[in-house]
């Protein structure tokens, strides 16, 4: 899959820019600021139907804008050109077309135009919040199974009615066991049918990213990942009936698929704690390369690759290990960004690398070139 043409109208920086991108390696370049990110996250919402960066949409309009637009001419591996227009007014809705009709629920379209996006800050993924790693997992799973985003989304609403109850509840002093009977009686089958999918997700997973990373840094270290179920043996049902005064006292419910995590080692060692900042960095990059190999495989479809800030904090030799990976990646559309063209291309054409530079100035594209 590739994306032949892309069109920003009114979308962040941009007020209108066509771009006609390279079948392999596309790379923006300029000074931060300038809207290089801008690009990558105008691909991550149209393939997702939602940014990479904030929830609100109405935040990705230019200036004063009424809205924005986004067009798109994607070539299948067989050939085929599909046209996609996403759309958001600021006093309407979001829509979807593909090939001129309406694309039902946006959640459907998920999946359909996969990718994998990294950024300079994914190593905060392995030390911040499980909440950041949830999402990691649950957006990988998501463009391989829509059953799995449906589930999810249900599981959610389901979780914030059981909240709102235990709120109630707090604020009456006082517990009725039947209405947390209805609810749980809903939730449990969609709960269960999560942890199956993240177990199997996982167990699918984990080899993928012991063997990326051995490639990235040169096979330095051993690392392994594993999926934390936050019950482990205990059962949905027996946790959350026994422990329903608890959940009460504190208005929300402790334990579930909504609290689940996944943790890397380095040997014995939980890498959130003991890795320095490179390792952190190699090992979210040999996540993101599982990503783009588990979906490829899951889906059947090449997957974009974005990658933002492409050698930050990279050493010479893990740059090196970075580009061949990039080389490996057999018919994949890959979109970087970097702030020193010169270097970016000195680097790229060491390997031999075939690639177009867009140079980006103030939300426009300012030069082209094509090697």
């Amino acid at each position: 899959m590739r994306i032949e043409k892309l069109k920003l109208v009114q979308f962040k920086n941009y007020q209108e820019q066509v771009f006609y991108f390279h079948e392999r390696l596309n790379c923006l370049v300029g000074l931060n600021g300038m809207g290089k990110t801008n690009v990558l996250d105008a691909i991550h919402t149209l393939c997702m139907t939602r940014s990479k960066f904030t929830v609100q949409d109405r935040l990705l309009i230019h200036g004063q804008g009424e809205f924005y637009r986004l067009e798109a001419d994607v070539v299948s591996l067989q050939g085929r050109m599909d046209h996609y227009v996403l759309k958001y007014a600021r006093e309407g809705k979001k829509t979807l077309e593909k090939n001129r009709a309406n694309v039902a629920r946006n959640t459907d379209h998920v999946g359909d135009l996969p990718l994998v996006f990294y950024s300079p800050d994914d190593h905060l993924v392995l030390s911040g919040l499980s909440a950041e790693r949830r999402k990691l997992l649950d957006q990988t799973i998501s463009q391989s199974q829509n059953h799995y985003l449906q589930d999810l989304l249900a599981y959610n609403r389901m979780l914030k009615h059981r909240n709102a109850l235990l709120q109630q509840f707090q604020l009456q002093q006082r517990l009725q066991p039947d209405l947390l009977d209805a609810v749980d009686h809903q939730m449990i089958p969609v709960a269960r049918q999560l942890i199956r999918d993240r177990k199997e997700f996982a167990d699918s997973f984990a080899p993928h990213i012991q063997e990326k990373y051995s490639e990235i840094s040169g096979g330095k270290e051993l690392v392994t990942w594993r999926y934390k179920n936050s019950l482990e043996e205990e059962s949905l049902e027996e946790y959350w009936k026994k422990n329903r005064p608890q959940d009460v006292l504190i208005g929300r419910t402790q334990k579930g698929p909504h609290r689940d995590d996944w943790q890397v080692m380095m040997g014995k060692r939980s890498a959130a704690r003991f890795a320095s900042q490179g390792q952190m960095k190699t090992i979210m990059l040999a996540i993101r390369w599982a990503q783009w190999y588990w979906l490829k495989d899951k889906t059947g479809r090449i997957p974009f690759l974005l990658v933002d800030d492409l050698f930050d904090k990279l050493d010479a030799e893990r740059i090196s290990h970075f580009l061949n990976l990039i080389q490996s990646l057999e018919q994949a559309q890959v979109f970087v960004t970097y702030t020193h063209p010169e270097m970016l291309e000195e680097q790229l054409d060491s390997f031999g690398m075939s690639y177009k530079m867009f140079y980006i100035r103030d939300g426009e594209v300012i030069d082209e070139k094509t090697k």
